[in-house]
């Protein structure tokens, strides 16, 4: 292992990947600090605080990254769905739909791997409401 508890083998198989810097990947990995982030569900009338400065997942259209975990059990509007705590690489899937799919068009979907169902809300809000989508 190295010195920052990560598997030198991984280590040596990400040497090879374009882009990868070995140093800031240590680092992140060994500052301790978490990202917390947030997708905006567009289906709902209800927003955002205006108030709040958030700064946008760069490719997510409704995903935001938060300056610090809240206390979201005591927040309506995530029981409301207004909102949805998400981690923002899981929110790359909509990139990817994007640059294959016309959205526009119906189509259908089945999420095997649906629990506990950020993806599947995120299919949702991005296929058009002749599209099927079934979660499992």
């Amino acid at each position: 292992m190295s010195s920052h508890n990560l598997p030198e083998s991984l280590l040596k198989s990400l040497e090879g990947v374009p882009g990868f810097n070995r140093k800031q990947f240590e680092q992140v990995h060994s500052s301790g600090e978490s990202v917390t982030a947030i997708r905006y569900n567009p289906l709902k009338s209800a927003g955002l605080n205006p108030d709040q400065k958030y700064e946008r997942v760069p490719w997510s259209s409704s995903g935001y990254y938060l300056p610090e975990r809240p206390f979201f059990t005591f927040d309506p509007l995530l029981h409301a769905g207004v909102y949805y705590v998400q981690e923002p690489s899981s929110m790359f899937i909509e990139q990817a739909l994007k640059q294959t799919i016309a959205l526009d068009k119906p189509i259908r979907i089945l999420d095997l791997c649906a629990a506990p169902g950020g993806k599947s809300t995120l299919l949702q809000s991005l296929i058009s409401p002749d599209s099927l989508l079934v979660s499992n």
